[in-house]
């Protein structure tokens, strides 16, 4: 909604909105609709500040709700935006979950964690039948699905997120690629 709001007033360069790896993928494709386009970064509003910084982007933010809006700051303020979606509100006239419901349908998302001993963990990427299935899934979604595939920074964990725009689809390769992590790294 904000990204909308400075596209129509011209206070976006190049349309252009950083988020995490963690965006929504249906975001992004409403986002692209819109003439826009959406730059990922790695989880942290760190890397969104980073990425801001280099690219003259002026409106970034994570899934968890940072949002940082360089018009108004260089950091993200939760007061702040607050008070910004309670003026587009105002200014649209429409209820905040007519706004909500007009702004983007997000795509089912599932986020699960496989505990693996960290010796593992960090070479979680050399496992060849772990890369299959990622390969399959990303292969079988194509164009309506991603999937992400991470150690945790902070956990003995390996993170799995999938999306897609049919929600059983997105269990099946959430559960698929656990499998293959518990049959193959743990």
């Amino acid at each position: 909604m904000w990204g909308q709001a400075l596209q129509q007033q011209q206070r976006l360069p190049e349309n252009l909105i950083v988020g995490t790896v963690m965006a929504n993928l249906g975001f992004e494709r409403a986002w692209q609709q819109r003439g826009g386009q959406l730059l990922r970064t790695p989880v942290g509003d760190r890397h969104v500040q980073a990425q801001m910084q280099q690219t003259g982007a002026m409106l970034g933010g994570e899934q968890s709700g940072h949002i940082i809006c360089h018009h108004y700051g260089i950091s993200g303020d939760g007061l702040l935006s607050a008070l910004q979606v309670a003026a587009l509100v105002r200014e649209s006239g429409q209820t905040l979950a007519q706004l909500i419901d007009g702004s983007f349908q997000p795509y089912p998302q599932i986020l699960c964690n496989a505990r693996v001993e960290d010796s593992r963990r960090r070479h979680w990427q050399e496992c060849e039948p772990l890369q299959a299935a990622i390969a399959a899934a990303q292969e079988a979604m194509g164009q309506t699905g991603r999937v992400l595939v991470r150690a945790s920074g902070t956990e003995p964990v390996i993170r799995v997120m999938v999306e897609a725009a049919d929600g059983a689809v997105a269990e099946y390769w959430s559960k698929t690629l656990l499998a293959a992590i518990a049959t193959h790294l743990t």
